[in-house]
């Protein structure tokens, strides 16, 4: 199979893939942001609550692996009546993941 037949047969599928792919990291920049500088300004915080809500989320959210995390916001949140489409549980997962991280170099700046 040449590289014109791949593309006619299988081009319009990997366009469709790369906009879902591009929409995904756009949405889950956008929550990585908010949240680490929610969380890296809230770990600086005086107030003991706001840090160590911070502190709990930063450290469970890096403590985990990204797998964990997508498996408990897609199979576990339904247990407790939060059911989300496959298209937000994968963005919302990803962007509360690298917001932790994000986080501390919030706070280190």
């Amino acid at each position: 199979m040449s590289i014109l037949e791949f593309l006619q047969s299988y081009g319009h599928a990997l366009l469709q893939g790369t906009l879902v792919t591009c929409a995904q990291f756009l949405l889950a920049a956008l929550i990585a942001i908010l949240v680490a500088h929610v969380a890296g300004l809230g770990k600086i915080s005086r107030n003991p609550l706001v840090r160590g809500a911070s502190v709990i989320y930063i450290e469970v959210f890096r403590g985990t692996s990204l797998l964990v995390q997508l498996y408990w916001i897609f199979f576990v949140l339904p247990l407790f009546g939060i059911t989300l489409p496959n298209f937000t549980a994968g963005y919302i997962s990803v962007g509360l993941n690298i917001g932790a991280y994000g986080a501390e170099i919030v706070r280190g700046a």
